[in-house]
């Protein structure tokens, strides 16, 4: 099945990210990554250093030697990653990561690409979790789980922090591609608070790109009852809600979603027409044909050009 345009992958995220330049991340200490091993990580201006001390399955990474390195924005460490590897062809290589730190229970994540034909011992997957030495306990699955935010007793302004945190983790890994870490960043930002619906929909936008239309149905459904509560219904939330409709085939929820979408003022005829998964079930639909058409006029009324907000 072909790719969806990237229209369907738009999201406007409802709140304001933090402007750069706030007060970002400062990790220090000693870590333990895994099957890596023991990294001392460190903070500077605005920059991480993580030095490696032993412990794990590279014996070719040598004591201090500096594995990991790069620039903080704000809960986001953007830089380099020092890995040994295995195959033929594959030895230490840096690749370039995105690091992402919960301040929950202070614990960074990362999903790490590989060459083709490479692998690496010191990753579980493609991810590495660094945990603060010392703690008494393993590596959780999910680092900023629901159920372990639920535990928390947060004060009100540090779970918006958080759920601001998340939601904008979740926006740059869908961005980047790494649909499986923004389906899990957007979950994090639902448990922080059920009712924003711009993290049911995000969630749903990272479901539909990882091929699973039925769970982003779900998602989005949710994401609309709350955005229709709240009094701020979104014409892109019911035109990705008709593209996962038409993805499973479902003519009259498709078509029921676009009409709304163009209501509340959808005037991008031209990513309509365009739309693979919208054109396989409605191709020659006259009601299809229909609403494309009052996108246009919507379209020339608002002086819209159609571009991608991607």
């Amino acid at each position: 099945m072909a790719s969806p345009p990237r229209w369907c992958l738009a999201l406007l995220v409802g709140f304001a990210p933090a402007a750069r330049g706030a007060e970002g991340v400062e990790v220090s200490g000693l870590f333990r990554a895994g099957e890596l091993g023991s990294l001392e990580l460190s903070t500077e201006g605005g920059r991480v250093a993580g030095r490696y001390r032993g412990g794990g399955a590279c014996a070719e990474l040598f004591e201090g030697q500096r594995v990991l390195e790069g620039a903080v924005e704000e809960s986001v460490l953007v830089g380099h990653l020092t890995l040994c590897q295995t195959g033929a062809a594959c030895g230490q290589k840096a690749y370039p990561v995105l690091v992402f730190y919960n301040s929950v229970d202070g614990v960074l994540t990362t999903d790490v690409k590989l060459d083709p034909a490479c692998a690496s011992p010191a990753l579980k997957g493609s991810r590495l979790t660094f945990v603060p030495a010392g703690e008494e306990r393993s590596p959780p699955k999910n680092p900023g789980s629901a159920s372990q935010v639920a535990k928390k007793k947060l004060d009100p302004k540090k779970n918006l922090e958080l759920q601001k945190q998340a939601l904008m983790n979740g926006q740059r890994l869908l961005d980047a591609g790494d649909y499986a870490g923004a389906a899990e960043q957007f979950e994090l930002g639902v448990s922080y608070n059920e009712a924003n619906w711009t993290a049911h929909f995000g969630l749903g936008l990272a479901e539909f790109r990882k091929g699973d239309a039925r769970r982003a149905i779900a998602s989005y459904e949710r994401a609309r009852e709350l955005a229709k509560e709240a009094k701020q219904e979104d014409p892109d939330l019911y035109y990705n809600l008709a593209c996962a409709h038409s993805r499973v085939g479902d003519r009259k929820a498709a078509l029921s979603s676009l009409r709304q979408a163009v209501k509340l003022g959808f005037a991008l005829p031209e990513a309509m027409s365009a739309d693979a998964d919208l054109n396989r079930l409605l191709r020659d639909d006259p009601e299809f044909k229909k609403l494309v058409n009052q996108a246009w006029t919507l379209k020339d009324k608002s002086g819209k050009k159609g571009e991608s907000k991607l």
